[in-house]
């Protein structure tokens, strides 16, 4: 296990972890926090319509999520943050928050968990010719595959179960992988600034079928920790 991450309101940035505790819906506070457009295709405000929700960060305080905006203004999950928000989208929005033990999945797009590894990512940037930011992937956990020990590749996981952690099967957080993700124009966002680069998506699209990772599903929640072993069986 390389990295793993945590988005605690949907479309921010998130924080980087050394563990974290794996439920029966995903990582214990991803995508928690979301803001309900009225009316709206979708019911989840995200970056795909409004790309500059991209330059916030969400991360878990003390007692509740903490929001930095760009320029480093601090919020809480409240009517201020909001305020702001909707004046930057232009769009009807209100606050919705998923109870912290949430049996039912979150505001994720498709499944639990997003898993992805660093030679699918090494594959793009040969396409590039440059670097390219995992972050625009908006991954959970990064694994870095041993020569011998794992597919290289993410795609050659689906339909097989991935343990992280545990010795022998025995232990540790168990998934189903289950189809590829299929990417949008969000990967076009650089995660940094702000700035829309329309060739990351069209690489993508033409180098590895339009999708980046893969997602998955668990079967036995537990903790997960960076540098743990782990085995696809």
């Amino acid at each position: 296990m390389q990295q793993i991450h945590r988005f605690p309101v949907k479309s921010f940035q998130g924080e980087q972890l050394r563990q974290a505790e794996v439920g029966p819906v995903g990582v214990v506070g991803d995508r928690r926090y979301v803001f309900l457009h009225r009316g709206g295709r979708e019911p989840h405000l995200s970056a795909k319509l409004r790309p500059f929700l991209l330059q916030y960060t969400a991360r878990y305080g003390t007692d509740e999520v903490e929001i930095t905006a760009p320029g480093g203004t601090r919020y809480n999950w409240d009517e201020q943050l909001l305020e702001r928000i909707r004046e930057q989208s232009g769009l009807d929005l209100e606050l919705y928050s998923y109870p912290a033990d949430s049996a039912v999945l979150t505001a994720m797009d498709d499944s639990p968990l997003l898993l992805a590894t660093e030679s699918t990512l090494g594959q793009l940037e040969a396409l590039m010719r440059r670097s390219v930011d995992m972050l625009r992937f908006r991954p959970n956990f990064v694994i870095r595959p041993l020569e011998g020990q794992l597919p290289l590749s993410e795609a050659d996981w689906i339909g097989r179960i991935v343990q992280i952690g545990g010795v022998g099967g025995v232990g540790g957080v168990r998934l189903e992988v289950s189809h590829p993700c299929e990417r949008c124009s969000m990967v076009g966002v650089d995660p940094g600034d702000g700035s829309i680069d329309p060739s990351v998506l069209k690489q993508v699209a033409a180098g590895m079928d339009s999708c980046f990772g893969v997602y998955a599903r668990v079967l036995q929640p537990g903790v997960v920790r960076v540098d743990n072993p782990v085995l696809v069986e």
